[in-house]
């Protein structure tokens, strides 16, 4: 496999079974949350040394938006010594449901959030003397913006108007909606609950297959 995503034992020529899988599977998690290569260097004999002695850094920290159960997720599926990293895929996709289950509790508290309208009050004025705007009149000259006189609108309504071809097809033209994979790279909330759906749908594919 690729050596960034090889666990320590892997590396090392120990004997592997699923718990190798998961390590790889909390480097892939962790690549995900981060968009950041996780111990890369400059060859593979340095990233060997990293993946067996470097511990790595939180998700949090290069993405702040990242919860501390999923910083627990990936730090325990990166546990050097495969006998305190999570011992089977059950484990982990559990772990993972939970994560999931936080991460659609707090996208639909942000939802709630922008739907919320603050209503305005219209304050009445109980002052009958209360001062009047001034006329327009009143209103010195320097104060008016000049007129273009360089700018001829009658051809702009002709062509609103006509409405030739090209501009037809503009205007009859739906607006793009943004894409999935555009939204990903763009909001952190549905890019984090990608992320972990998709690491807790291999998980649950290898217990499928296991």
């Amino acid at each position: 496999g690729t050596p960034r995503f090889m666990s320590p034992e892997q590396i090392a020529g120990a004997p592997v079974d699923q718990r190798s899988d998961l390590f790889s599977l909390g480097a892939v998690l962790y690549e995900m949350l981060t968009r950041a290569p996780l111990f890369a260097a400059e060859d593979t004999p340095q990233i060997a040394h990293n993946v067996t002695h470097v511990e790595h850094v939180p998700p949090s920290h290069a993405n702040p938006e990242v919860t501390p159960m999923l910083d627990f997720v990936v730090a325990r599926a990166l546990k050097k010594d495969p006998t305190v990293r999570y011992q089977d895929a059950t484990e982990m996709a559990g772990d993972l449901r939970n994560c999931l289950a936080e991460l659609h509790s707090r996208e639909a508290a942000a939802g709630k959030g922008r739907d919320h309208v603050t209503k305005t009050v219209k304050l009445e004025s109980t002052d009958d003397k209360a001062p009047q705007a001034p006329a327009a009149r009143a209103i010195v000259s320097d104060t008016r913006l000049p007129l273009s006189r360089q700018f001829d609108s009658s051809a702009a309504l002709q062509r609103v108007a006509a409405k030739g071809g090209r501009d037809r097809e503009r205007l009859a033209r739906a607006p793009r909606p943004v894409g999935l994979l555009r939204r990903l790279a763009r909001d952190g909330g549905p890019r984090l609950l990608f992320a972990v759906a998709l690491t807790a749908a291999l998980a649950g594919a290898y217990i499928a297959l296991g």
